[in-house]
């Protein structure tokens, strides 16, 4: 890997990582210890403590992520749809945290995470036809997916 590679790749992981952030912004410390705690969870649901160490992990997968994505659509420009797919799932990944832990809406949090579970499948279908590499880059990140997909529907059904 070049240099100039290598620093494409930090800046994808930053720029990921900047999302990661912001959407942390939206979850005061009222907001986690009284509204989230009065709801009914499930007993699938993972401590508090291990958000803050997948995401990080997550993210820093996905900056990676779009940093093959845009090294694709360098190579061949009709590849341009692949990163804008990236662009809007990373979008609704970023406004998630603002819709539930803001904004305190439950259903709009739930819309939000089917559309980024649409998002991923799609993206990850696409990926594997242009890069083998991200879609199997994509699979931890999957897997938390579905998992907070079924914990999103369970808080909202069950409040």
């Amino acid at each position: 890997m070049s240099k100039k590679d290598f620093l494409q790749m930090i800046v994808g992981i930053v720029l990921v990582q900047i999302v990661g952030v912001l959407g942390s912004f939206s979850m005061s410390k009222e907001s986690l210890h009284t509204w989230y705690k009065k709801l009914l969870l499930s007993d699938l649901n993972p401590p508090d403590w291990l958000f803050g160490i997948v995401w990080p992990c997550l993210y820093t997968l996905l900056g990676i992520v779009g940093y093959l994505l845009y090294k694709k659509w360098q190579e061949n420009r009709k590849n341009r749809g692949l990163l804008y797919l990236f662009g809007v799932h990373i979008f609704f990944n970023g406004i998630w945290p603002i819709c539930f832990f803001y904004l305190h809406m439950i259903t709009l949090a739930f819309v939000d995470i089917i559309i980024l579970f649409i998002s991923l499948m799609s993206l990850m279908m696409w990926a594997y036809r242009v890069d083998k590499k991200v879609t199997y880059l994509l699979l931890p990140y999957f897997v938390w997916i579905c998992l907070a997909t079924y914990l999103q529907g369970y808080i909202w059904y069950m409040n």
